[in-house]
């Protein structure tokens, strides 16, 4: 029982130990914090300058160099600053300017890149330029079925065009689609539509099962005599969720419950190996006392003159059993404690079961002949003590 006890306290510091490693691993801070780590989206007039910042902090115990470049923008963005040093939890202040050169409805998408010798983050930068002369709105929404965009997947959007100036005639536009990453165009579709002063239509796309992981824009049009109007959704691509669920779920979480579960199995283990004995010999127990209480029954019925007799004598037979079975219990319990082997408890109680079923207690509140009568018919119908 001892050595079950040390196996199991070995297999819980292992899990443990592997559980806090991971804990660290996943759980301790990069080695720069940038404020805001989200997406820079902006919605602006085309042709006009827009200025934003964004805060480095080291996290370290040691200086470190920074590096920060756009890829895509270069042509319209500019940085503060782009290379400088920052020592221990020194923080520094980035600004960046977007100067659009165009007069025209576009979008621009790229990544904002920052790095040290140990760590880099991409924080994705998306532009979408109006022409102030733009004749519609354009609102793009995820349809909730494909809300979740993977490889080989769908992408599906709800589109609603408001026309401004408030009159109400159709109209013949041409609809483009394009998808974009930070580096290219993914693909690029276009129709011609009938639209009124609103106009709402849904538009799904497959996405190609070699599209990386990653954030992606999706750029709807509508161009009316020759005027442009643009809108942009972004979103990211992703591993299927059934299939990779491992790999983008919070690992801590799931290494913490496989923690927790596993020291609930080997503490139900633990304690039932403990007390398989004690199980086994409670169960024992009862079903010779229901036997006991089985066999003054059928001498009831066999001797219905001694019935009220046979009743009391019932009582004080259920009373004696109790007893010798709770010096029974105490026993089981210091055999365990001086580590007596579970093979030489398991003799001890095959010696009680046979003591019993004997009947030792009815044989001294009941007359022998009577008992002896009653188990010879058992006998003869089969009677095998349980």
């Amino acid at each position: 029982m001892k050595r079950k006890g040390w196996i199991a306290l070995i297999v819980i510091l292992i899990v443990l130990a592997i559980a806090i490693g991971i804990y660290f691993k996943f759980s301790q801070p990069a080695s720069f914090k940038i404020t805001p780590d989200y997406p820079i989206n902006l919605n602006l007039i085309s042709g006009a300058e827009a200025r934003t910042s964004i805060k480095i902090t080291n996290n370290e115990e040691e200086p470190h160099n920074f590096k920060i470049e756009f890829t895509g923008t270069d042509e319209i963005a500019s940085l503060s600053e782009t290379e400088f040093s920052l020592e221990p939890k020194e923080s520094k202040e980035i600004e960046i300017v977007f100067n659009d050169p165009q007069n025209v409805s576009h979008v621009y998408f790229a990544n904002l890149i920052i790095t040290n010798t140990n760590f880099k983050k991409k924080i994705p930068v998306l532009l979408t330029f109006r022409e102030s002369a733009s004749l519609f709105s354009i609102i793009q929404k995820p349809i909730p079925k494909y809300f979740d965009v993977y490889p080989g997947g769908k992408l599906g959007v709800d589109i609603d065009v408001f026309a401004s100036g408030g009159k109400d005639y159709s109209k013949e536009v041409k609809a483009s689609y394009e998808l974009l990453s930070s580096e290219e165009s993914i693909f690029y579709s276009e129709e011609n539509l009938i639209i009124g002063n609103e106009y709402s239509f849904s538009k799904v796309f497959d996405i190609s099962p070699e599209l990386s992981y990653g954030k992606y824009v999706l750029v709807t049009s509508i161009e009316y005599n020759g005027i442009k109007s643009v809108s942009s959704y972004l979103f990211e691509v992703k591993p299927k969720q059934n299939e990779f669920f491992l790999e983008k779920t919070n690992l801590l979480i799931l290494v913490f419950f496989a923690f927790v579960i596993l020291i609930v199995i080997l503490f139900i283990y633990f304690i039932k190996s403990r007390d398989e004995l004690l199980l086994a010999l409670r169960k024992q127990q009862s079903r010779e006392l229901a036997k006991n209480i089985e066999l003054i029954t059928a001498v009831q019925k066999r001797v219905p003159a001694k019935k009220e007799k046979l009743e009391k004598a019932k009582k004080k037979v259920v009373i004696k059993i109790k007893k010798r079975q709770e010096k029974q219990i105490k026993e089981l319990s210091r055999l365990k404690k001086k580590g007596v082997k579970k093979d030489k408890i398991k003799i001890q109680l095959e010696k009680w079961k046979k003591q019993g079923y004997g009947f030792p207690e009815i044989k001294e509140e009941i007359p022998e002949k009577n008992i002896n009568k009653q188990i010879i018919e058992w006998k003869r119908a089969g009677y095998k003590r349980e």
